[in-house]
C-alpha cells in the first residue's frame, strides 16, 4: 500500500505541474516542450543547447519516469515530443493515438552497481536473494529500469532453472526508487548494497561505485524512442529536434554521458 501511495504522490505532483505547459502553446517557433525520462536528462540538456544554437529555439523539458509522463501527456494533449526510457512505453502512447513519429535514438544497457571495492562480494544477480544485502531496485510501476529489471529476474529464471527467482529478489528489496538516477545516489551514498541502473548513470559515477555487467545471456537493454505528438503546436520544429537527436552531433553527445548508439544511426551523417 505504501509503495501505491507513493507512486500516487509522485502522479499528483507531476499533474499538478501541468499549468506551466501552456509556455508551450506560444508563437511558433518559439520553443519547444519534451517530455523526458530522467536518467537522459545530462545528454539531452546538452543536445536541447545544441538545437537551440543552431535553430534558435528553446528547448525546455520536464523530467520524470517513463510512466508518470505518459499520464501527463494523456492528461494534458500538450507539448511536442516524448522521449521514454523504453520502447514499451512508446508503444502505449501510439496505442492511445498520442504519437504521429518516432524513431530510436539511444541505448541504455543496465548493470549491477555495488559499493567500491564491492565489499560484500556480490557477483550477480542470484546474490540479490541474500538476506545480509540491502537491495535497491526500481519501483516497475513507476521507471523503464524498474520494469526493465523485473524482465531480467524473469528471463534469468528461465536461462538458469532458477525458480522464484523473481519473487525472491523483489522480496528482498529494501529500496524501490521512483526513478532511475535515485538509484545511482543511492549507491554512491552507500545506502544500499548493489542495485540495478543504466551503463550512463554508471558511467557518470564511475569513480564512486563498482560496475558488474550482467551475464548476456538474461540482460535485456532498453531501446530510448523520441517521439513528436499528434497534439503538437510547433510541428516543423519538433520534426526537426526529431531528426537532430538522431544526427551525428548528438551521438557523440550521448557517446560522451555512457550511452549506446542503435545500430540503425552508427552510418548517419549530418
Amino acid at each position: 500500500m505504501k509503495k501505491l501511495n507513493n507512486a500516487f504522490l509522485m502522479f499528483l505532483i507531476l499533474i499538478l505541474s501541468l499549468p506551466s505547459l501552456s509556455t508551450c502553446k506560444g508563437v511558433k517557433g518559439d520553443k519547444l516542450f519534451v517530455y523526458c525520462g530522467a536518467a537522459i536528462s545530462p545528454p539531452m540538456l546538452e543536445i536541447g543547447k545544441e538545437f537551440e544554437k543552431q535553430y534558435g529555439t528553446k528547448v525546455e523539458f520536464t523530467f520524470a519516469g517513463s510512466p508518470c509522463l505518459l499520464a501527463q501527456i494523456t492528461f494534458a494533449k500538450s507539448g511536442d515530443l516524448y522521449m521514454p526510457g523504453e520502447d514499451w512505453y512508446m508503444d502505449q502512447a501510439i496505442k492511445k493515438g498520442l504519437i504521429e513519429k518516432w524513431a530510436p535514438v539511444a541505448l541504455f544497457t543496465p548493470v549491477i552497481a555495488v559499493q567500491k571495492g564491492n565489499p560484500k562480494k556480490i557477483k550477480s544477480i542470484l546474490d540479490f536473494r541474500r538476506e545480509d544485502l540491502r537491495i535497491g531496485l526500481g519501483n516497475k510501476e513507476a521507471c523503464a529500469i524498474g520494469k526493465i529489471s523485473d524482465e531480467i529476474f524473469k528471463k534469468a529464471e528461465k536461462v538458469l532453472g532458477a525458480k522464484g527467482l523473481a519473487e525472491a529478489i523483489w522480496k528482498n528489496t529494501k529500496y524501490m526508487a521512483m526513478q532511475e538516477p535515485e538509484l545511482g545516489n543511492t549507491i554512491k551514498l552507500k545506502h544500499i548494497d548493489a542495485t540495478i541502473i543504466w551503463n550512463s548513470t554508471a558511467y557518470r559515477i564511475r569513480n564512486s561505485i563498482d560496475i558488474i555487467p550482467i551475464d548476456p545471456r538474461y540482460r535485456i537493454d532498453s531501446t530510448i524512442p523520441l517521439g513528436v505528438l499528434k497534439f503538437s503546436n510547433n510541428k516543423e520544429l519538433a520534426y526537426a529536434f526529431l531528426e537532430f537527436v538522431q544526427s551525428s552531433k548528438s551521438q557523440s553527445i550521448f557517446k560522451k554521458h555512457g550511452f549506446s548508439i542503435p545500430n540503425s544511426l552508427k552510418n548517419k551523417k549530418k
